[in-house]
């Protein structure tokens, strides 16, 4: 059964720009002795289509510091500043991120970038918006279910020019930054809805910084939130531990496997993967290129002539081509429990007159990890193939792999085809049962069921390709360009350097009740496979089996 609390995970999982600690250092001095730019500057930086983060500076004399309340995130320290000839720039190099802005009155118009270049207004704040500064900050509390506290729940809120920006953070479920409209707040009632979980609240002031009230979704159910001290800006979740309710892992060397079940799971049990299904996508573009039914180059408008003109598969494939995160119209008619399901492929063709890319290029600074992206380079590897992702999937890796265990789930199957009858109960970080995902046009982003042996199967191939599909290894593994001190970005796959010095690939994936994570050294000389029947991906444990620094026991 489905929880009827659960709120959509995984389309909002915004990566905070402000990922540092705010550790305070001397902060950097800007040339405003005369004044004329203090005061408190606010804007909203679109990170994805509706879902935005505030960012803000304080200016004071010549001191300058960077704000981000809806991340609980204040006074922190620029490395450099510098206003002259009616601009103003300054960096924070903890946060490798930096702003250029032409100053017009109250305004501030420019660029903020950390890693893609955005878009982003800063404004002012009046007299009148200061006075509102009185109720920023988070306000946390747990959803009440069957009569007993069970889901964390925090709004942040974010004064801005003339009004607030407010979000919704659900820890446990791992879904940060969802969208709040209408949102209102005094000295008597806080309210809100958001129509991306289909969800509203209502509550009354019991005392200052503290409402209670209803918060509705499907249920109506109590929901008491509190102001809480800027020490306790985020709600900490104890994470789930591997194997609760299930789960398969394996260790794989060229002398053998080693596996493990939790439960009662065996090998039959099937696993939604997420996103480790872009890793097969990645494979598939190798193939093709090496087969020379397409090329990394390719345009993607030469399958989508809507499509804009500059995107080639290979930036759809490295999540460098400016496609944003998910289509600006996915929430329009998804089911909370199901969100992938509706959109098909004249949906998906619908939007790509209207997309609105980002940076795009083959780098770093152009990364945006986008679903929207795979979904589309599926699609287009079908067309070039003449046939759909599901039957290229599966005459082009399940078959030849012998991984009969494994399919996509898709919303609408095909008379002559079934999927597995084994897959596990998925749950929630809570441990609630959940409903399992489906797809159609998007199903490139994270449609496949697989089980242990099958994954285990998928991972020794990876892990011989370079003896086996020599040129199609070197499509696949190639570093394309350097995602920081951490790593590289291949197709598809992420590459790492152990402690050693010594490469390996890894990609995870997560839907609404499943985790999933696969790695391999480049050399073959280990690899492993963790699935999980609950919403949690421990990278850490499975970076852990991966480079040997922690065992698997039986």
């Amino acid at each position: 059964m489905t929880t009827y609390y659960h709120l959509i995970k995984k389309l909002v999982a915004v990566s905070s720009i402000l990922m540092a600690s705010a550790m305070l250092f001397q902060p950097a001095k800007a040339n405003n002795a005369d004044g004329a730019l203090d005061g408190l500057w606010r804007g909203k930086l679109e990170v994805q289509p509706g879902v935005a983060l505030v960012v803000g500076i304080d200016v004071q004399g010549e001191t300058v510091t960077l704000d981000s309340p809806n991340q609980g995130l204040w006074g922190h320290a620029l490395s450099a500043v510098t206003i002259a000839d009616g601009t103003l720039t300054f960096s924070a190099k903890d946060l490798q991120a930096e702003f250029t802005g032409t100053i017009n009155g109250d305004v501030i118009a420019g660029t903020f970038t950390q890693g893609r270049a955005r878009p982003l207004t800063l404004q002012r704040l009046s007299n009148a918006d200061l006075e509102h500064l009185k109720f920023e900050g988070g306000y946390a509390g747990d959803l009440i279910i069957n009569g007993a506290p069970q889901l964390p729940l925090q709004v942040n809120v974010a004064v801005i020019a003339d009004s607030y920006y407010a979000s919704l953070d659900s820890p446990a479920q791992q879904s940060y930054g969802i969208p709040l409209t209408n949102f209102h707040i005094d000295t008597e009632t806080m309210r809100f809805e958001s129509p991306m979980i289909k969800a509203s609240y209502t509550g009354n002031a019991e005392g200052p910084g503290l409402y209670s009230g209803k918060f509705v979704q499907g249920l109506e159910r109590k929901l008491t939130l509190k102001r809480l001290g800027a020490a306790e800006e985020r709600v900490e979740v104890p994470k789930p531990k591997m194997g609760e309710h299930g789960g398969a892992v394996a260790v794989i060397t060229p002398t053998g496997v080693t596996q493990k079940f939790f439960a009662d799971h065996n090998a039959q049990t099937t696993y939604e993967i997420g996103s480790v299904t872009k890793t097969m996508v990645a494979y598939l573009l190798a193939k093709s290129s090496v087969e020379e039914t397409t090329n990394l180059e390719q345009k993607l408008k030469h399958f989508f002539p809507a499509a804009p003109s500059s995107i080639t598969l290979e930036q759809l494939a490295t999540h460098t081509s400016g496609v944003p995160r998910l289509p600006a119209d996915l929430f329009s008619d998804a089911n909370p429990t199901d969100p992938y399901a509706h959109y098909n492929l004249a949906l998906l063709e619908q939007a790509l007159p209207t997309v609105l890319l980002g940076h795009a290029g083959a780098d770093a600074q152009s990364y945006e990890y986008s679903n929207f992206g795979y979904g589309l380079l599926a699609e287009a590897l079908a067309k070039a193939h003449e046939t759909n992702f599901n039957q290229l999937l599966t005459s082009q890796l399940f078959r030849p792999l012998g991984m009969s265990s494994s399919s996509m789930a898709l919303a609408q199957i095909p008379a002559d085809e079934t999927q597995s009858a084994a897959l596990a109960d998925g749950h929630d970080a809570l441990g609630q049962v959940v409903a399992p995902w489906h797809f159609q046009a998007l199903a490139g982003a994270g449609a496949v069921r697989s089980t242990l042996p099958d994954m285990i199967t998928y991972v020794q191939a990876m892990m011989t390709m370079s003896a086996e599909q020599q040129r199609v290894a070197q499509q696949l593994f190639a570093p394309r360009f350097s995602m920081g001190d951490c790593c590289q970005q291949a197709l598809g796959w992420i590459l790492k350097q152990d402690a050693n010095a010594q490469w390996f690939a890894w990609h995870n994936g997560q839907t609404a009740g499943f985790g999933a994570y696969v790695g391999f050294y480049l050399d073959g000389s280990r690899g492993i496979v963790v699935l999980n029947n609950q919403s949690v991906i421990n990278n850490e444990y499975a970076e852990q089996l991966l480079t040997g620094t922690a065992q698997l026991h039986e």
